[in-house]
């Protein structure tokens, strides 16, 4: 299963975001990294992560800064998947 497109439109916009530990969301996200990962399920663990993101503003700017950056290092825009694709076509 692929990682839903609203985690990248997140990314890109530079939040910081709490999301499943799961294999399509590690895709794109690293606990700590980028975001902050709780186990699917254990809402007291989500509820944790998010208290985390309260608290502390500057954990809060350094996971967003840090997602915005992933999505420009793995280039994970529009623009880009529309070259791919485009790329695709033009093997043919």
């Amino acid at each position: 299963m692929p990682a839903p497109m609203k985690l990248i439109e997140y990314m890109a916009a530079g939040k910081a975001i709490v999301a499943p530990d799961q294999p399509n969301i590690r895709e794109l996200l690293e606990h700590k990294k980028n975001a902050l990962l709780f186990s699917p399920g254990d809402w007291s663990d989500f509820a944790c992560q998010v208290e985390l993101l309260v608290l502390d503003p500057s954990l809060r700017n350094a996971l967003g800064r840090a997602a915005r950056d992933t999505v420009l290092e793995r280039q994970l825009t529009w623009e880009n998947n529309a070259r791919h694709v485009l790329s695709l076509f033009s093997k043919e």
